[in-house]
């Protein structure tokens, strides 16, 4: 039969993210006469769980994924795409670095390789996100959307039944 791969709660959010000299704040979305982007763009920031990544298809290359003990002790952690790591960290490793987000300290504990590569990566937004503990909404705010799930639709209502108990959120991978 059909299974599901993973579940996470998901929602999308705004905020000022800085690190050092560089902020979310000062970074737009600009393009060349061929369309190409240019500049620092602004990343976007979702709220996940420790499957937000097989959901999305994401995969780590430097440190950790989140992890269900990060939602549980609501910890201030965070992984970066590979674009967002690019912008706040060049070619430095950004693990263990620690991010403002609208003022409050956010440790990167992970960073998720390209899902894009070559042209089609420079024009896209794929990568450019940060990925956050869903509990940590308690500090950032915003409102949680519908759980997303990595499978077909008609798995999707016992995947949403499932995840009333969060506990069950880690044993709903099959």
């Amino acid at each position: 039969g059909e299974h599901i791969a993973g579940i996470t709660p998901v929602g999308r959010f705004d905020a000022t993210v800085s690190y050092g000299t560089k902020s979310s704040a000062n970074m737009q979305y600009n393009w060349d006469e061929n369309g190409n982007p240019v500049g620092d763009r602004p990343p976007s920031l979702y709220y996940g769980s420790d499957q937000y990544s097989i959901c999305n298809n994401l995969q780590i290359v430097k440190g950790r994924d989140l992890a269900w003990l990060d939602m549980e002790h609501y910890n201030q952690v965070c992984v970066l795409g590979h674009q967002a790591a690019g912008t706040f960290f060049g070619s430095a490793n950004p693990v263990g670095k620690v991010l403002q987000v609208n003022g409050h300290n956010f440790e990167v504990v992970g960073v998720y390789g390209p899902r894009l590569t070559g042209e089609a990566a420079n024009r896209d937004e794929m990568d450019n996100l940060i990925v956050f503990p869903y509990t940590t909404r308690r500090i950032l705010g915003f409102r949680l959307w519908m759980p997303t799930a990595a499978t077909v639709p008609k798995t999707v209502e016992m995947a949403v039944a499932r995840m009333e108990t969060t506990r069950e959120l880690r044993s709903s991978c099959s």
